[in-house]
């Protein structure tokens, strides 16, 4: 966007189908809180990552305003203060940071700690210009939750209501973008964005530096330009180095090599094709490609032995490959 003083741009990365409904609760709650305050927003998706597939990484962008916004048709936040993760995984796989303006907030959805985040977060490019680190456990988004305080056996059908509360009641907090009781919709679980606002976890980042330089504007002159309508690409078979999809994977599978009995379940119904089978006598039965590997789960629900297991990403410091999108 343009050089607006008073134009603030949130940017909020979820994974695709399953947190679509979070992201546009959360994005719509804040452009309608901040609308009742008498400000001038807009919140959309991010048409680039459309059609979404399931976890693929995605953006959904809010902008806030106490003036008209300069130009409402430029369709992505390129210059975000606030950036909002549903998961922490994002922060290792995906360049969050890119173009984010100085004294930025980064607002992560996990039970990890600031110090956690800040190990995966601390490559990034533009980790100097990240003020405030804040995280919050407002749990799984793709996962029906019961709204908070409804008491045993209470049902929410609404699936990701009980997750968008506490990030929003977090984003308030850390932020300040709208009050609290502007965002007390009929659409939101109120206990926990309650909750959210009062356990959110604000640290200082350590490697904040004031003096880091801004990025420059976006204009609506720097998006002109023509393409060919055909474009070549290459055949569809084999893995495609231009389409890393590890940055998918919140759960890596893990196989226990002496439990395995090579029975290529696993390798027969993986639909990426990111298995192999080492039938050689190598302790290594089965190999497990991380750049291409979304994670879907196939693997560790029909190994027919249980010798696959999904773990954290965050468990493991590497094997995934950081995108900019």
């Amino acid at each position: 966007m343009t050089a607006e003083n008073n134009l603030i741009e949130v940017t909020i990365w979820y994974r695709g189908v399953v947190e679509g409904r979070l992201a546009r609760t959360i994005s719509n709650s804040l452009a309608d809180a901040a609308r009742s305050e008498g400000k001038f927003t807009q919140a959309f998706d991010n048409y680039v990552d459309l059609p979404d597939r399931v976890n693929v990484p995605c953006r959904s962008y809010v902008r806030v305003s106490s003036s008209p916004i300069a130009e409402p048709y430029i369709y992505e936040n390129h210059n975000p203060s606030v950036v909002v993760t549903t998961d922490a995984a994002f922060v290792k796989g995906c360049d969050v940071l890119k173009g984010v303006t100085p004294e930025a907030v980064l607002i992560v959805n996990t039970c990890r700690s600031s110090a956690n985040i800040l190990e995966l977060a601390q490559t990034m490019e533009n980790i100097g210009r990240v003020k405030t680190i804040a995280t919050v456990d407002a749990g799984n988004g793709w996962q029906p939750r019961a709204p908070y305080g409804a008491g045993e056996g209470a049902a929410d059908t609404t699936i990701a209501s009980g997750t968008a509360g506490p990030l929003l009641g977090a984003i308030v907090r850390a932020t300040g973008v709208v009050g609290l009781e502007s965002l007390k919709l009929p659409r939101l679980d109120v206990g926990a964005l309650e909750r959210g606002y009062a356990t959110v976890e604000l640290s200082e980042n350590p490697l904040y530096r004031p003096s880091q330089d801004a990025p420059t504007p976006a204009h609506a002159e720097h998006f002109k330009g023509q393409v060919s309508l055909i474009q070549p690409a290459p055949a569809p078979n084999g893995r495609q180095s231009a389409f890393v999809s590890g940055n998918f994977r919140v759960l890596r599978p893990v196989v226990d090599q002496q439990a395995c009995n090579l029975c290529r379940m696993c390798w027969l119904t993986c639909p990426d094709g990111c298995i192999e089978i080492h039938a050689d006598g190598s302790p290594e039965k089965v190999s497990i490609d991380l750049d291409y590997c979304k994670g879907c789960g196939i693997c560790w629900n029909i190994c027919p032995i249980k010798c696959v297991d999904a773990r954290d990403e965050l468990d493991f410091p590497a094997g995934m490959v950081r995108i900019a999108y």
